[in-house]
């Protein structure tokens, strides 16, 4: 009896070794690939905002999507959010690149003056050329710039 109780004994700890690195392994690759994103994002923002808002680290990023601190300049916190879905579609299609996803934004152009929205559709432009992108929106005059569908 003793003897099946150290075997019963030795495969819980082997069980437990295997959860735990599993775990550990899991934790590793999200780590990775948030830092990933943020620089993702750090490089997208910078190539949106033209370094309007100067130097960003990873870290500040990481610390605002986390909502580890709250940024004075809502205007900043509005382009980071908008250029992690940019991010986030980019890290996907490295995840599954055989996979066509759209690229879909919801009124991006909230916050962004005419300079802005200007800035924002060539990047746009660029992005369809190589994807699906839908953008919905309250701006009319987007239908102005652009080919449009309505719903």
């Amino acid at each position: 009896m003793e003897k099946e109780l150290n075997i019963i004994n030795e495969k819980n700890k082997l069980i437990n070794y295997i959860a735990t690195s599993f775990d550990t392994a899991v934790q590793l690759y999200y780590k990775d690939r948030f830092d990933i994103l943020a620089g993702k994002i750090k490089t997208l923002l910078q190539d949106l905002t033209k370094n309007k808002f100067g130097k960003i680290d990873e870290e500040y990023i990481k610390q605002i999507i986390t909502n580890s601190i709250n940024t004075p300049n809502a205007s900043l916190k509005y382009c980071i959010y908008l250029t992690a879905i940019f991010a986030l579609y980019e890290l996907l299609q490295q995840e599954l690149p055989y996979v066509h996803l759209p690229l879909i934004i919801d009124d991006p152009f909230v916050l962004m003056d005419e300079d802005a929205m200007g800035e924002f559709t060539k990047t746009l432009q660029l992005w369809a050329e190589n994807r699906q992108v839908i953008v919905f929106t309250h701006n009319s005059n987007i239908k102005k710039m652009y080919a449009v569908t309505e719903l």
